[in-house]
């Protein structure tokens, strides 16, 4: 710039496309702006990636089987301990020692899902984040999370859970809000009432045709 031109400040800040679909972000001289331009692109990823995991699942072998088949809404549980991604890692980490659930739905002010919170979580803070006392549950959540819906069937659960090696789903309703979830407890409680069933049904079967 030469002597006594004007200097130029960006007042607003622009995205310039590059290849594979990334952005590269323009801003004006300013840490400040710039900063709060950078932490706002990476929430909204956050949740757009969210929102479509959630898209995906809630169409996921709904009409796949038929009327008879079990749904997420027979076995799911609803009365739920949620946490904010404002609490603390101590606070969310005291609540789980203090409690027989090892998952927590992260959940907005609105009902909506913000992430899940579980002792996976809590063991990779310890092992990979540096100062992780003075974290929020927000900066160790998992953010990208499958989700399903009350009407999806069991079995469609049960295999996302097995090819993702999860232990829960959140259950997101029609509003778009959480309410409820669905374990690996949840499933095995189920398959122990069915084959319970299945015996019982063998046994009389058998006595019935001595």
């Amino acid at each position: 710039m030469r002597s006594g031109e004007p200097s130029i400040t960006l007042k607003s800040s622009a995205l310039l496309p590059i290849k594979e679909k990334r952005y590269a972000l323009v801003t004006s001289h300013c840490p400040s702006r710039e900063f709060y331009s950078m932490k706002s692109m990476r929430k909204n990823r956050i949740e757009h990636s969210i929102e479509f995991a959630a898209h995906n699942s809630l169409t996921t072998g709904e009409s796949r089987l038929p009327p008879s088949a079990t749904r997420v809404a027979e076995v799911m549980s609803r009365n739920l301990v949620t946490l904010s991604a404002h609490h603390t890692f101590g606070e969310a980490v005291q609540l789980m020692t203090n409690s027989p659930f090892r998952h927590f739905l992260v959940v907005h002010a609105d009902g909506r899902l913000a992430g899940v919170f579980s002792d996976r979580d809590v063991l990779r803070a310890l092992g990979r984040t540096p100062n992780w006392q003075a974290k929020n549950v927000s900066g160790v959540m998992t953010h990208n999370v499958f989700t399903v819906t009350p009407r999806t069937p069991l079995s469609v659960a049960a295999s996302e859970m097995l090819s993702r090696r999860i232990n829960c789903l959140p259950v997101i309703g029609d509003d778009g809000k959480v309410c409820g979830i669905i374990t690996s407890t949840d499933l095995l409680r189920s398959y122990q009432k069915i084959q319970s069933s299945l015996e019982n049904n063998s046994c009389g079967t058998n006595e019935g045709s001595v």
